[in-house]
């Protein structure tokens, strides 16, 4: 029996629901089906012609990137917004939408009759996103600013690394660690390179170059920077004659250095052997008497 879009209109959404599915089982033709979806559609409008509809579900389709279909709903796996738990093996589709979000939806495929379901783990719509695209790095990027080490001060300076959103082009970019260039095709990256030793002037000069070159780029990237010399550290400024001498004292050939080692033993042992030659006692020999000829009698 052919139904109406009137009669449609007058149903609950569960009545339209059954309704419709059993039309559609007994439709043998596309056209018959096409129909049917039409007389869907238009139930939803009241006699005034404005469409009855969720506003939060119409906010989803419009921002849906992408849709999957063809599940069915496992036991106690999703609850509608009255916290009711849904039919096991009841059809459902997924949308994914621009901002990362997944929303599930009843019915096969998205119709005038599709209702939000909620699954009971919250943590299943991330964990099923990031599975589906095969991602293992992390989509949403937070800042973090690295520090220079020992080494970049011996070599002057480092490389710093910036993203920002690519649809958020005026909103002010943040610092991230070399490791997170490229890892989502959400943000767009630049980096500079900044002095943070040497001559305070010089430094000043090249990061100050540095900064306006990264804002012909990103204008708004200026705001990062409160000053030129940060982490800057000051170097030792030498005369061209004491930079030569403290070159050649940190360089001795290490010959000459057990040459001259062995010189001041050699020295401190003939010293000591001096020493001791020069403190050996005068007298005569223990056991032997001094005196005239007299004192040698026997008798």
């Amino acid at each position: 029996m052919a139904i109406s879009a009137e009669s449609l209109s007058n149903m609950t959404t569960q009545e339209a629901q059954q309704t419709a599915q059993a039309e559609i089982q007994t439709s043998n033709t596309p056209n018959e089906y096409n129909l049917l979806l039409k007389k869907l559609n238009d139930s939803r409008k009241v006699s005034k012609g404005a469409y009855v509809s969720n506003p939060i579900i119409d906010g989803i389709v419009r921002e849906t990137e992408r849709v999957e279909r063809g599940f069915r709903t496992e036991k106690n796996q999703f609850r509608n917004r009255k916290r009711i738990f849904i039919k096991e093996g009841t059809p459902y589709h997924i949308h994914y939408t621009k901002d990362l979000s997944v929303h599930y939806m009843t019915n096969t495929q998205h119709d005038a009759f599709s209702e939000l379901i909620f699954p009971v783990d919250n943590q299943e719509n991330l964990i099923e996103y990031y599975n589906t695209l095969n991602i293992q790095e992390p989509i949403v990027l937070k800042s973090e600013k690295k520090l220079p080490t020992d080494k970049d001060y011996e070599a002057g300076f480092f490389v710093r690394y910036f993203a920002r959103k690519a649809n958020e082009q005026k909103v002010l970019p943040f610092e991230i660690a070399s490791e997170m260039v490229g890892t989502s095709p959400l943000y767009e990256y630049t980096s500079l390179r900044w002095y943070i030793s040497g001559i305070l002037e010089q430094v000043q000069f090249a990061n100050n170059r540095s900064i306006e070159l990264a804002t012909d780029e990103w204008p708004n990237i200026r705001g990062l920077f409160n000053s030129p010399l940060q982490y800057f550290r000051a170097v030792e400024v030498l005369s061209p004659k004491e930079e030569v001498e403290k070159r050649l004292s940190s360089y001795i050939p290490q010959e000459q250095t057990q040459q001259q080692t062995q010189t001041q033993t050699q020295t401190q042992t003939q010293t000591q052997t001096q020493t001791q030659q020069q403190s050996a006692p005068t007298g005569p020999p223990p056991g032997v008497m001094t005196g005239g000829a007299g004192g040698a009698s026997g008798y």
